[in-house]
């Protein structure tokens, strides 16, 4: 069975671990997220900073347990890809329970990026 194995769990990484099952669904898809956080709109902070959006949870798109259950994705919460041996096809990942593998036939990274300030402090609210 082909596997498929995404580094990070937001609306990059989600949105392909979704088109991956619609058009393959029998494919494996394992998502490794290394926070408890999947598929927010980051897009959409500033607003739940400022106050136009009531509760983060509204800036959620996909529940862990929707990407589970309805769409058949196997998604590791709290797991963090440490290291990749593309020549192996392993990921090397760090949890709880310790070290661990995980192997793959197509690897996709979609861990985002961090913002370049360009020296100028950053604060959330003044």
């Amino acid at each position: 069975m082909t596997k498929v194995l995404i580094i990070g769990g937001n609306a990059a990484g989600m949105s392909a671990a979704s088109q991956v099952k619609r058009l393959k669904p029998g494919w494996t898809v394992v998502v490794l997220e290394k926070s408890r956080h999947i598929s927010y709109a980051s897009c959409g902070i500033p607003y739940y900073l400022e106050g136009a959006v009531s509760s983060i949870e509204k800036l959620v798109a996909l529940t862990p347990r929707q990407a589970i259950q309805d769409r058949g994705i196997d998604l590791k919460l709290n797991h963090e890809a440490t290291g990749i041996q593309p020549a192996e096809k392993r990921v090397i990942v760090q949890s709880a329970a310790g070290t661990s593998e995980e192997t793959y036939d197509y690897l996709l990274i979609a861990t985002g990026a961090s913002p370049h300030t360009g020296g100028i402090p950053v604060s959330a609210k003044e």
